[in-house]
């Protein structure tokens, strides 16, 4: 076992060095490969496992050789093949325990190899030592014995190559050997048949061993590509606990610092309109009026957007709570038309109100629907080109949902830009060329808002044609038949007989 030490010291670099020329380096490859080290590993537990086999072989040979041969001569033999199967055994557990790194593989190889020989010739020399002279069934005996142990080889190391030719290679040379000593017709015929079978043998055992290296090689690609997948997936699920982390950082702190701003902002516009309209008196220099009417615009502008990005942050944060009850659309939608009406009326638009018969009311939080249509009308007032054309919407579909559409016949968006319009604070390259107002909040919100009511928000816009945005409020929020008396009747007062209502219905 000095070899085997010595070479547990080589390091990578020295084995190279060691090896030379290409037949040899591939040839060292192949016996470092890892799946090298799993058919040995399946040979050697297949060897401690059928360990008790051989030696019953071993003592049946015996017991049979004492009918003609003196005691001495077969106990001597039993004893040489029982400690050459012990060595074989003990090299196996020892491999198996010990674990060796994998570029002592190869000389473990020589190991098994070399054991493997020896216990095959161990049990070869029962033919020379054992052979009765002159007795053709005992004769036939032995060669079926050794047959036997042929084909126990094979099925033991039948995806081993280097350790199945050292075994029933050297079993076969030596029973063929000793065929063609004893002459006869017969027992060449024998030899022939044996060099044929081990032929046959070797050639099955290689394309056996070529379907399990297969098979071995693509475990252990599938097991290294499952075990990348988990840490990627570990990998990014840390990422994902971090992005939401800090949206929720991001979202808290907006919502904070939007609630600061607005108490001055309120003072700013309450100042800058007492100084507008002249409450306290009269404005001695006209351009200081005019400036105060820009600094409230200015003001309340900004207000809408701190707003904005207050209702976008408490949705995030889930921090927006839903007050809940029977709403009419048509309500709604003529809300919204109102507080437009005069930027639509300056650019010539004509927004029309389109609302199904009998339309059911739906389950619902009134300001929260009020500014879905109000974003999404001003949306389309602010795209829609003068003289164009605005139609609000509303309609239960076959399935029971209600469905809102605010469509124009405004630029449209590109196709490549309808899902980056969700995405807040981002704005199309229509509204950046032609510099329309806007801090690209209102499809975001509307997003969240129809998230809380359980539906969902869809955009159809075609270039140059149009836009149509689709929100769809699910059939468990509309109210129809019965469950619309009850939940609008003077007994139901509180959410929670809101939502137990809605969650019964």
């Amino acid at each position: 076992m000095q070899g085997l030490s010595r070479h547990s010291h080589f390091t990578e670099e020295g084995l190279g060095a060691a090896i030379t020329g290409p037949a040899s380096e591939a040839k060292a490859n192949e016996l470092d490969a890892p799946w090298q080290r799993e058919f040995l590993e399946i040979f050697l537990r297949g060897q401690i496992r059928l360990a008790p086999l051989l030696p019953i072989v071993t003592i049946i040979i015996a017991l049979t050789a004492w009918i003609w041969e003196p005691w001495p001569m077969v106990l001597g033999w039993a004893m040489l093949a029982g400690i050459s199967h012990i060595v074989q055994i003990y090299l196996s557990q020892m491999f198996l325990e010990r674990a060796p790194h994998r570029y002592e593989q190869r000389d473990w190889i020589g190991v098994f190899a070399a054991s493997e020989a020896l216990q095959a010739a161990t049990w070869s020399m029962s033919l020379y030592l054992l052979w009765p002279e002159g007795d053709l069934r005992s004769q036939g005996f032995l060669i079926a014995a050794m047959m036997a142990l042929i084909v126990m080889r094979f099925l033991l190391a039948s995806n081993y190559m280097p350790v199945l030719i050292a075994g029933s290679g050297t079993l076969a040379v030596a029973l063929a050997w000793r065929c063609i000593i004893e002459g006869g017709q017969v027992l060449m015929s024998v030899a022939v048949l044996v060099f044929m079978l081990e032929a046959f043998f070797l050639y099955i055992a290689r394309n056996m061993q070529a379907t399990t290296r297969d098979m071995i090689v693509y475990r252990q690609q599938k097991a290294k590509l499952i075990e990348e997948l988990k840490v990627e997936k570990e990998h990014a699920d840390d990422e994902r606990e971090k992005a939401l982390e800090a949206n929720r950082a991001k979202s808290t702190f907006l919502a904070n610092m939007s609630h600061e701003l607005r108490t001055p902002l309120n003072a700013i516009i309450g100042f800058s309109e007492i100084i507008n309209r002249e409450m306290f008196g009269p404005v001695s220099n006209p351009t200081y009026k005019s400036y105060a009417g820009d600094i409230h615009n200015s003001g309340a502008h900004l207000l809408s957007l701190i707003n904005d990005i207050l209702d976008l942050s408490r949705i995030e944060a889930g921090r927006r709570d839903l007050r809940e009850e029977p709403v009419a659309l048509s309500t709604c939608a003529e809300e919204a038309q109102k507080l437009t009406a005069i930027r639509a009326t300056h650019k010539g638009l004509d927004i029309k109100i389109v609302m199904a018969p009998n339309l059911p009311k739906i389950l619902a939080d009134r300001r929260a629907v009020e500014q879905v249509i109000i974003n999404l009308l001003t949306n389309a007032v602010k795209f829609t080109p003068d003289g164009g054309k605005i139609e609000i919407r509303a309609v239960k579909d076959s399935n029971g949902d209600m469905l809102l559409t605010v469509k124009d016949n405004g630029p449209g968006i590109p196709e490549d830009e309808v899902r980056q319009a969700m995405t807040a604070f981002t704005r199309g390259t229509f509204a950046t060329k032609r510099d329309i107002d806007g801090a690209g909040l209102g499809l975001p919100i509307v997003r969240g808002l129809m998230t809380l009511h359980d539906g969902e928000l869809k955009i159809k816009s075609t270039p140059r044609i149009g836009t149509e945005v689709l929100c769809r409020f699910p059939q468990s929020r509309v109210l129809s038949g019965p469950r619309s008396q009850i939940i609008e009747g003077p007994l139901v007062k509180t959410d929670n007989q809101h939502r137990l209502i809605r969650l019964t219905g």
